[in-house]
């Protein structure tokens, strides 16, 4: 998914604004991460919706990159950029050992994702017009 996302995310950024991307790709992401604290046992039929997912995913975090630089004032990109990585992949090592495992996980990152949506919606226009 994130792949298919690195692929057409561009062209969504510029044709559609990327904020406008953000918001509906993290409706989806968001949505999708509780729905996946749900889960009890494992389903064939759950592979479509992780595929949507995960394209939604990819999308967030490949637009967010250019949103990022988009807002950031280019003496303090790199420091942004340092700062996006290093909390993601911190999350991701401690976030299973505080909460003794990854099930947990899902909600905690899907809430997030969900209500940094106004956030970005609020940024729509900006970056709607910067893409044009």
């Amino acid at each position: 998914g994130y792949v298919v996302a690195a692929v057409i995310a561009g062209a969504l950024g510029r044709r559609l604004g990327i904020a406008r991307v953000i918001v509906a790709a993290s409706a989806v992401y968001g949505t999708g991460f509780l729905v996946a604290g749900l889960a009890t046992e494992w389903h064939a039929w759950y592979l479509p919706f992780i595929f949507g997912v995960a394209i939604a995913g990819g999308l967030v975090m490949t637009l967010a990159w250019g949103l990022l630089y988009e807002l950031m004032p280019q003496a303090h990109r790199g420091t942004a950029a340092g700062l996006a990585t290093w909390t993601k992949g911190f999350g991701l090592i401690a976030g299973p050992v505080v909460t003794e495992g990854y099930q947990v996980l899902w909600p905690l990152c899907g809430i997030p994702i969900l209500l940094a949506i106004p956030l970005v919606a609020g940024l729509s226009g900006r970056s709607a017009r910067s893409a044009a």
